[in-house]
């Protein structure tokens, strides 16, 4: 707790030092504080946060942010992500080098604390939802002739051809991604799945 609140007041001392506390707009849902951005986009964040509404922010691509002064006495000219900055507060630290700011559930406007994970660069890769590729329909899978094909990038590199279905594909690359990409595995049939918290992998709910 006592790490919490010293990361709470590096936050608000970085965030007077450059701004006048313009508060934002924002509607107070039962659950939840929308909370907008100067340019009109919209995010979500815990009442626990709810200090974030006395400061006004801009966005970008939905990333809520500010920048710190230029004359700032130890952190000048840096930006200041809502997503991190609530990240940092409820694990009670700053992120390290290395260290990411993961969506578990993609929704880049879901900065509530329960959506929010430390990541690596590679594992904040994996639980993307991705480019469509030439089959258009399942992550990992691509049309190769007439037939289709799966692959699995980032933790490992995995590639699989000759499935007759694009669905026969993408239930493959769900069982590869299980197994390689543990808890960060964003998988195209999740009601097929069920995760494990003792082992920290996603396991079959009717293994054949």
């Amino acid at each position: 707790m006592v790490g919490n609140m010293n990361i709470i007041q590096t936050h608000d001392d970085l965030l007077k030092v450059r701004f006048k506390r313009k508060p934002g707009q924002f509607i107070e849902h039962q659950d939840s504080i929308e909370m907008f951005s100067e340019n009109g986009e919209r995010c979500f964040i815990d009442f626990d946060d709810s200090d974030f509404t006395n400061y006004s922010w801009y966005s970008v691509n939905g990333y809520f942010y500010r920048r710190t002064s230029r004359k700032h006495p130890v952190e000048p000219n840096r930006m200041l992500y809502v997503h991190v900055l609530i990240l940092e507060r409820k694990i009670g630290r700053r992120l390290e080098s290395g260290e990411f700011t993961d969506h578990i559930d993609w929704d880049k406007t879901n900065n509530r604390r329960v959506n929010l994970r430390v990541s690596s660069k590679s594992e904040n890769a994996i639980n993307s939802r991705g480019h469509k590729d030439r089959s258009g329909t399942y992550k990992g899978v691509a049309r190769s002739a007439n037939l289709y094909r799966v692959h699995l990038n980032y933790s490992v590199s995995i590639s699989e051809c000759g499935f007759a279905s694009e669905t026969e594909a993408a239930r493959r690359y769900d069982e590869l991604a299980a197994q390689h990409h543990g808890k960060h595995a964003v998988l195209n049939f999740p009601e097929d799945w069920v995760f494990d918290l003792q082992s920290k992998q996603y396991k079959k709910l009717n293994p054949e």
